[in-house]
């Protein structure tokens, strides 16, 4: 008899997930010389979920700015779903700096309403 169910395992993996922030951003993907605009519907220290302008290909590495009010993130993210109505796009980088980049910027977001 295996010890872990299928239902268990993903709840595992559940339990793992960076926790997840419901946003309405707006968000941009910098390929080179293009500039493909977005909504970001919620984001983790991990990437984020929302809307494209147009598709781009899975595995796409490129530069994305998020933006709220006066403050804006700039993170190399890869995409992971090809379709613009439901990209899933993931921050890609060991750097300490945008790491905790993001985290600030995540707290901005569930913090007390700025005046």
């Amino acid at each position: 008899m295996a010890v872990f169910s299928q239902a268990s395992l993903q709840m595992r993996r559940f339990l793992y997930r960076q926790p997840r922030v419901k946003t309405n951003l707006s968000m941009d993907f910098i390929l080179g010389d293009t500039v493909i605009l977005g909504f970001c519907r919620s984001i983790s220290e991990s990437g984020v979920f929302g809307t494209l302008s147009n598709p781009i290909p899975v595995g796409t590495v490129g530069i994305l700015t998020l933006y709220f009010q006066e403050q804006s993130v700039k993170v190399q993210a890869v995409i992971e779903t090809p379709l613009a109505e439901e990209a899933r796009i993931r921050f890609v980088g060991t750097d300490p700096r945008q790491q905790e980049a993001v985290r600030r910027f995540i707290k901005l977001l569930t913090g007390p309403p700025q005046a």
